[in-house]
């Protein structure tokens, strides 16, 4: 593709979001969640091109023609050497271990991380659909129109993505499961925002949302800033949550057991452990949890202490940050930490740093018998993001099969999991209701081609 997709992209769009950061093209300005980057212009310029062309290897001498063209004499090498170094910099980069920016040995460089190019187009309000799916169930929701953005990744670029929090409503939900018949599952939207963050494992940033029965909370990037909205479930009102100004970029963990407090920490910081903050839901003031730095947390089945995850180890404190224990070591970095309602086992979500996959691992309430789930079910595992339903009983979670994301789901005693959904969309982050049978998601409009 090279150079040719660089016209196409800079007309369609001239803001790029990626992780944290967001790239005016037109401006030359450089943002991490709402605060300007200084970044010297040509650096910048050698950003514009591999973002326009992320996911494709570009060559240092598309580079030189693209920057110095082909009759300019100039110490090349060195000035390319050194733009990268400053990108990287800016970006909170390495050569060693990119997040961002992959160094090919003598072919050039590539833009690794996704992408998401604003389209100044919106999508027209969809309609509900029906998606023919085997042993499934039937769902209501509402609608809302959604902005378009075009997205790139390492193997994938989108022809267009509308980003959507969705929720599937129904009553009889499981028991439904059961019937050999298949039937169809009704989609369509609680509310839209072409701003809702979906996430970004390269940055160890996984898409979270959260419901204490009445409102849906999730994290939404705005011009560059990243915000915590809450919408009601009944008509799809949103709004954002006020926030002290020391919470710069809020990143959602979980909420407390009767639904009142939510854990979220401050993802501001380029270091991999970050301050944990508790938000009341209803009003309040925020507070920080004192001498804790954590990647992820949620509460413990008392709904007075915290579990939470830093480097590889789980840890149990009070709400104040008393009495500090540890829970348990694990292979990888715990994400998505979630209980059956009786307490008796935990399931996490575990990503590999080196690989950027994700897998799901569960452990009994002492911390002890960790094991995969679905060791063997989908090679390389990319399973992720799990949650029980109110009974304890079922467990739906996100899994990418064939290039897409659907929302899956396990029944008692069973490792043969059940697709809910069945694309062409994308579907994640499933949370379920507080009571009864219904899943909320993301799910993202997307048409994908292998690169």
């Amino acid at each position: 593709m090279g150079l040719k997709y660089v016209a196409t992209a800079a007309k369609e769009g001239s803001k790029v979001h990626f992780g944290l950061f967001e790239a005016d093209l037109r401006t030359g300005e450089l943002y991490r969640s709402g605060i300007r980057v200084r970044i010297q212009a040509q650096p910048f310029r050698v950003l514009t091109i591999l973002l326009e062309n992320a996911g494709e290897v570009v060559s240092r001498e598309e580079l030189q023609e693209r920057l110095w063209g082909k009759n300019t004499v100039v110490d090349f090498e060195h000035g390319l050497g050194t733009a990268i170094n400053k990108i990287r910099d800016a970006l909170g980069d390495s050569a060693e271990n990119p997040r961002f920016i992959e160094t090919l040995a003598k072919r050039g460089y590539r833009f690794i991380a996704p992408v998401s190019f604003i389209t100044p187009a919106s999508f027209a309000p969809s309609q509900a659909i029906d998606v023919p799916i085997p042993n499934s169930f039937h769902a209501d929701t509402l609608v809302h129109p959604a902005q378009g953005a075009r997205f790139s990744g390492p193997t994938w670029w989108t022809l267009g993505i509308c980003v959507a929090l969705g929720i599937a409503v129904g009553a009889g939900i499981f028991w439904a499961l059961n019937r050999s018949q298949t039937q169809s599952l009704h989609i369509s939207r609680v509310t839209s925002s072409g701003r809702v963050s979906p996430g970004d494992t390269f940055l160890e940033n996984l898409p979270a949302t959260a419901t204490d029965g009445t409102r849906l909370y999730f994290t939404e990037l705005e011009n560059g800033r990243v915000t915590l909205a809450q919408t009601l479930i009944a008509n799809g009102e949103t709004t954002t949550l006020a926030l002290p100004d020391e919470i710069v970029a809020p990143l959602l963990g979980d909420i407390s057991p009767d639904g009142s407090k939510l854990l979220i920490r401050n993802h501001i910081s380029a270091e991999a452990e970050q301050t944990l903050w508790i938000v009341p839901t209803l009003g309040g003031a925020a507070r920080q949890i004192p001498a804790v730095l954590a990647h992820d947390a949620t509460w413990m089945p008392d709904g007075s202490h915290i579990l939470y995850a830093t480097g590889d180890t789980l840890w149990v404190v009070g709400e104040d940050g008393e009495s500090p224990q540890r829970f348990a070591t694990l292979s990888g970095r715990a994400f998505w930490m979630r209980w059956a309602s009786s307490g008796s086992t935990l399931r996490v979500t575990l990503l590999n740093s080196e690989t950027h996959t994700t897998s799901l691992w569960e452990l009994d309430a002492q911390g002890k018998n960790e094991h995969q789930l679905l060791a063997d079910w989908n090679m390389p595992a990319s399973e992720c993001c799990g949650s029980w339903t109110a009974d304890g009983r079922y467990f739906v979670f996100e899994s990418r099969h064939g290039g897409t994301n659907n929302i899956w789901m396990l029944r008692p005693g069973s490792s043969a999991p059940i697709q809910l959904t069945n694309g062409p969309l994308d579907y994640q982050a499933p949370i379920t209701a507080r009571s009864g049978g219904r899943v909320f998601f993301y799910r993202n409009r997307c048409a994908f081609r292998a690169a």
